[in-house]
């Protein structure tokens, strides 16, 4: 009779728990008015992006530049996001980053660069050393026009330092840039 008892009240606070622990969550969820960061009604219809080269970018590096000849030398991809007219009603935001990152343990540095240009001025920068996962997100949730077009570029390169940098020579860089949005009126 003690086993069946005891059974009994481990069964009955199992199912208290439980149904307290959906009762908070039900609570939180009504007073946070049910809220997400994209509360809304959203599209399906994607964004226009066009790739000038190709959404692959990687680089063997080679002789090191200096930052105010990166303009100049220093690889980079183009690439172009538009919206179609079934969107020009709608909030659109971009989420741009890289993905399958392949770089060189050496090459996770202060001295390998990168940054994101949109229409020319730079959104995001860093260096090899933020580089460490197979995803890195360069902007999160930027707001776009939904009737212009923008061209963004991502450039990288090899920073001179004025050491020596014999050891991030022929060193390889690979990672697809991927642009995801969400639409919403």
């Amino acid at each position: 009779m003690s086993f069946r008892k005891t059974m009994l009240i481990i069964t009955i606070i199992t199912i208290t728990v439980f149904l307290l622990s959906l009762a908070t969550s039900y609570a939180w969820y009504s007073y946070s008015g049910g809220a997400t960061d994209w509360d809304s009604v959203t599209s399906d219809v994607d964004l226009n992006v066009i790739y000038a080269q190709s959404k692959i970018i990687k680089t063997t590096t080679s002789v090191p530049i200096k930052d105010e000849e990166k303009e100049k030398y220093a690889d980079k991809n183009i690439f172009t996001v538009s919206s179609p007219k079934e969107l020009y009603d709608h909030q659109i935001f971009l989420t741009i980053s890289l993905i399958n990152i392949k770089i060189d343990d050496d090459l996770k540095t202060k001295d390998f660069k990168y940054e994101l240009l949109q229409d020319g001025q730079v959104i995001a920068s860093g260096t090899g050393q933020d580089l460490t996962d197979k995803v890195k997100i360069l902007v999160d949730k930027i707001e776009i026009n939904p009737v212009k077009s923008y061209t963004f570029a991502l450039r990288i390169w090899l920073s001179e330092t004025g050491e020596n940098q014999n050891n991030l020579m022929n060193k390889s860089f690979q990672a697809q840039i991927q642009v995801d949005s969400v639409a919403k009126k």
